[in-house]
């Protein structure tokens, strides 16, 4: 098997074969796919992508084994298209409880080289796997970062969606210094204000009151008003001027 056409084409061949044989015998064949890619690159060339994304896909649809998650493990790692690696990430997403797989994407997420693009795609799997471990690792991802707008956006977003309270001290800090010129740039506070109000705390309540009142932007504003609205609404206030005007609001 070359890794030109008929490469893709070798593993289109064990892909239809997946279909046809028992479960534990595809996982082995898929195993022996991967193994023969990686073993053979230095003669053959590196994996090409379609040939990686088609043995990811055939991965992803065996849930629930040690095996998959080792694979698709590997590509997250070991992979040298970021195409590639996203999309082990996603596919990893599916393995809630294992902690394997959780372990994987954390080791990524944390990992200082691995590029804005796959820690994205890292975080949303993340979030999509939720639980404690999954949480703390992407508020301690967001503590660490360093002048990465891309990433902070999405690490911002996946943690209101989880609404994990716990993220809200770093979510503020997104609105620490509005006039500072080296504030983050308003699209990432738009993110800020809107993961604070599906989080839906009233530790939020003040930062998005500055914000709506002050902000340099009129996105942010707007999003931050929608945020204390949806705050108010989950913490039954009949309107954002209730919420403002409590006394246990600060």
């Amino acid at each position: 098997m070359s890794y030109t056409h008929e490469g893709f084409e070798g593993v289109s061949h064990y892909k239809g074969k997946f279909q046809r044989t028992s479960y534990n015998s595809s996982i082995h064949m898929i195993s022996k796919l991967v193994s023969f890619l990686s073993k053979t690159s230095f003669l053959l060339g590196p994996v090409r992508p379609s040939e990686a994304i088609c043995a990811i896909e055939s991965l992803s649809e065996l849930q629930d084994t040690d095996e998959s998650i080792v694979e698709l493990s590997k590509f997250l790692q070991d992979d040298q298209d970021i195409i590639v690696r996203s999309l082990a990430a996603e596919a990893l997403a599916q393995y809630k409880g294992h902690d394997s797989a959780s372990d994987a994407l954390i080791a990524i997420l944390e990992s200082p080289s691995a590029g804005s693009i796959v820690r994205c795609a890292v975080a949303r799997a993340l979030g999509k796997i939720g639980g404690d471990r999954a949480h703390q690792a992407l508020i301690k991802s967001l503590k660490s970062i360093n002048e990465d707008p891309i990433a902070t956006s999405t690490l911002v977003k996946v943690l209101g969606k989880v609404g994990d309270a716990k993220a809200i001290p770093l979510i503020a800090k997104l609105f620490a210094s509005m006039d500072d010129p080296h504030c983050p740039p308003y699209l990432i506070r738009t993110f800020a204000a809107d993961a604070l109000g599906k989080i839906g705390s009233l530790d939020g309540v003040a930062i998005l009151k500055r914000a709506h009142k002050s902000d340099s932007h009129n996105s942010v504003r707007h999003i931050a008003e929608k945020a204390l609205d949806r705050i108010a609404k989950l913490n039954g206030f009949s309107s954002v001027h209730e919420l403002l005007s409590a006394k246990n609001v600060q």
